[in-house]
């Protein structure tokens, strides 16, 4: 923490953790590539969703909407299973 911190008293710890926050984001950015890296992969990651959610509308558009399921099998209670 600078020396401009420590000479104001009134600051308050509030506003004192606020400005050690965003000097510590300001400096990850600046030294560092991974927070440029995360919003790359965030943003890619919300691209992979939405195209995922269109698939699967235009499927759901396709399916016949009076498709029921058509399985005539009944179920076999657990003891008496075929062998």
């Amino acid at each position: 923490m600078g020396p401009e911190l420590q000479q104001n008293i009134e600051a308050s710890k509030e506003q004192n953790r606020g400005f050690l926050l965003a000097e510590g984001i300001r400096k990850l950015a600046k030294e560092s590539n991974c927070l440029s890296l995360m919003l790359r992969y965030q943003a890619h990651a919300e691209r992979q969703y939405r195209r995922a959610v269109e698939e699967f509308e235009r499927l759901k558009k396709l399916r016949p909407r009076d498709a029921k399921r058509t399985d005539k099998r009944t179920p076999v209670p657990l003891g008496k299973q075929a062998e």
